[in-house]
């Protein structure tokens, strides 16, 4: 389906615009609505439980929770876009401030993985997505390091045209083995043969 839903959340922006296509569905996640006036974006939907942005909203849909949950709001707003048909998701704000949004936000990344959808997530110089089986390639324009972290118990990765190369390694969750590989001018590529990994981007 390839439609984009995306997500504006209360961590670390400092974006000074961000680029939507004509059928985007935007999601505010609590006080990320703040960041949609300072951008002049009007979202489609606020979901929130109003702690991190407690005034009243008017215009807008809105999905509101409890403080006291099992979800977090990301979470929340993910199964939002993913009930209403949306397979590719982008979250801003969704990095900085308290470490257990950031690694909570992580974990929706897998969430998305598990149920086939594709996520990423982007501040101002890094974007963190998560793969499944499969591969993912890298024009090579791209500069800066790249790292790549087990989610599953073990993975088996190939790395193409990295600083560091690897081929049908065995990675596990409990190792900093793939921490700031590097790119060198050329089209590289991930393959992941088994388990999950978490790959984080820092731009150079």
């Amino acid at each position: 389906m390839n439609k984009r839903c995306i997500l504006i959340g209360a961590g670390e922006m400092k974006e000074k615009n961000i680029s939507l296509e004509k059928n985007d569905f935007v999601i505010a996640v609590d006080g990320g609505y703040q960041y949609c006036l300072n951008l002049n974006i009007h979202p489609d939907l606020v979901v929130s439980d109003f702690d991190s942005y407690p005034h009243e909203i008017k215009g807008i849909e809105i999905l509101r929770s409890q403080p006291e949950k099992d979800d977090t709001d990301m979470m929340l707003a993910i199964l939002a876009g993913l009930e209403r048909g949306y397979d590719e998701f982008v979250i801003y704000g969704g990095m900085g401030g308290r470490l257990e949004h950031t690694l909570g936000n992580i974990q929706c990344l897998n969430f998305l993985c598990q149920k086939k959808a594709h996520g990423i997530m982007i501040s101002q110089n890094s974007r963190v997505e998560v793969l499944g089986k499969g591969s993912r390639s890298y024009d090579a324009s791209m500069s800066g390091y790249i790292s790549i972290f087990s989610l599953a118990d073990e993975s088996v990765i190939s790395i193409e045209n990295l600083k560091y190369s690897l081929d049908h390694k065995r990675i596990s969750n409990a190792t900093t083995l793939g921490v700031d590989n590097e790119f060198i001018g050329k089209e590289s590529k991930i393959t992941l043969h088994e388990g999950c990994i978490c790959i984080v981007i820092t731009e150079g």
